[in-house]
């Protein structure tokens, strides 16, 4: 459904999905250190500090805080969870240069890596499910505009039709051919030329716009 996105949308509960990795993060290693019976020390929040920044830097740089409204689950999963991979290595890097590996246990990091990983994916589900549910019943959602009624347009229209729970609600369909030749299903959401919908756009009439090449 992202083919012919003309702009792409701002995660508006990105701040909500920072916060609440970093917490994920932070205090899934401390509950993992206090039920192993070990003493938090600097050491400690010092490796989740340094988890907590890489991840953060490495969540940025594949776009995971990025507005999955109109993606896979299997997409958003797979970067969740090669980012918290690809944050072990600065993680490695301390503990192998600072040489405070003694301080660690490695029960303690196995879990830690392990139930970071399985919780930023878990509840990342359960918040996208939520949201399809909001979605389905009108909450949360997007008015969009399809221009051109090429064959990856109308496959777009019929999608955004088949999937409320994206939360796209088609408005209106702008081409210059006679809708006609358009199946019937569609056929309602035509407003007008080309030229109207990119005036309408320009007006803000429409939040999200696609063009079908």
């Amino acid at each position: 459904m992202a083919k012919g996105f003309v702009r792409n949308n701002v995660n508006q509960f990105a701040f909500l999905y920072r916060l609440v990795d970093i917490a994920i993060i932070q205090f899934t290693w401390y509950f993992i250190i206090l039920a192993l019976g070990i003493d938090y020390n600097f050491e400690h929040f010092l490796l989740a500090m340094i988890a907590t920044v890489s991840y953060t830097f490495v969540a940025e740089m594949f776009w995971l805080y990025r507005s999955w409204r109109a993606g896979a689950l299997s997409e958003m999963l797979f970067s969740t969870v090669l980012s918290w991979m690809i944050t072990l290595f600065p993680l490695l890097i301390f503990v192998f240069f600072a040489k405070v590996a003694d301080h660690y246990s490695r029960v303690s990091l196995a879990l830690w890596i392990m139930l970071t990983a399985t919780s930023l994916c878990g509840w990342r589900a359960g918040f996208r499910l939520f949201l399809f549910n909001l979605r389905r019943r009108g909450f949360n959602s997007r008015n969009v505009a399809i221009i051109g009624l090429s064959d990856s347009g109308c496959m777009l229209a019929k999608e955004l039709l088949e999937h409320p729970e994206t939360g796209y609600r088609l408005v209106g369909i702008y081409d210059d051919r006679q809708p006609e030749r358009l199946e019937e299903t569609l056929r309602p959401f035509v407003r007008g030329s080309v030229e109207d919908g990119v005036l309408e756009a320009k007006a803000g009439a429409t939040e999200v716009l696609f063009v079908g090449l």
